[in-house]
């Protein structure tokens, strides 16, 4: 891959088409938001050839629209976290009183993406950031190896690394997860090839993503219930302290993982 515009174009395409039924479904804006952040990584590994100007506005072209997304998402997202701790957690009376303010909170979600402009908008930017970039020229662009925006990603990644490990905020430990997803999105459009060691760092990043996005929604799922008792105080700070020691121990796996995959240097070749 240097500098082919064929990765976001498709990629955006790809958003268009999950976003093209009415309603839209969960599993649409699931995929949408996925082909989003596949067009997002392709921008980086080709932000050197691209110039800053173009990746800039495109990347926050993007960006704005996974937003309009993201609401619908959280909501799935904490009902999905609560269901994980189904076994663990409160009285059956309790859970179902946190079971209808997750749904209440589903409902509200989709009804706002459904009847207000910001599906809308979501297609709009899509479109415009799609008609932007078809019409690049990639005979234009520096021919950049795919090696060189991986390390790029491969090195905010370890920035953000240190920062969570430092912090162990919510906040910072999801910044750092949204870097690993910016490098394992890179490293499966690359393929193998890209450089040395490619698959086993794809290996290490998926593993990676999937354990910071449990601990994200968990950290989620602990505020929603810190500022809705919906079970009951009592029940809540039980359920908190539960959640807290499950995140414990995702965040232990993380960083474990994480200092195999950032420790190093990403080699070039």
């Amino acid at each position: 891959m240097r500098g082919d515009t064929r990765e976001p174009v498709a990629s955006i395409d790809a958003a268009l088409a999950a976003l093209a039924a009415t309603p839209v479904s969960d599993e649409g804006i699931h995929d949408a938001r996925k082909a989003i952040k596949k067009a997002r990584a392709a921008l980086r590994v080709m932000r050197e050839g691209l110039g800053e100007t173009r990746y800039r506005t495109e990347n926050e072209a993007l960006r704005d629209a996974g937003r309009c997304l993201a609401p619908v998402r959280d909501a799935k997202s904490l009902s999905a976290a609560f269901e994980s701790m189904r076994d663990s957690g409160p009285s059956a009376r309790e859970r179902g009183r946190i079971d209808k303010a997750l749904a209440a909170r589903r409902s509200a979600s989709r009804r706002e993406l459904d009847r207000s402009a910001q599906l809308h908008e979501c297609i709009r930017l899509l479109q415009d950031s799609r008609g932007r970039v078809a019409r690049w020229s990639t005979g234009a662009l520096r021919s950049v190896p795919a090696a060189k925006g991986i390390e790029r990603i491969h090195r905010a990644g370890r920035k953000a690394f240190a920062v969570a490990r430092r912090s162990r905020t919510p906040e910072a430990l999801h910044e750092w997860r949204k870097q690993v997803k910016y490098l394992m999105n890179a490293l499966d459009m690359t393929g193998e090839h890209a450089m040395p060691g490619a698959d086993e760092m794809r290996a290490d990043a998926g593993k990676l993503a999937s354990l910071l996005g449990d601990d994200h929604d968990f950290a989620q799922l602990r505020r929603f219930l810190a500022g809705k008792p919906a079970g009951g105080e009592a029940a809540n700070a039980n359920m908190r302290r539960r959640l807290e020691r499950q995140r414990a121990k995702l965040q232990k796996q993380a960083f474990v993982v994480g200092a195999r995959l950032y420790g190093k240097q990403a080699v070039t070749g």
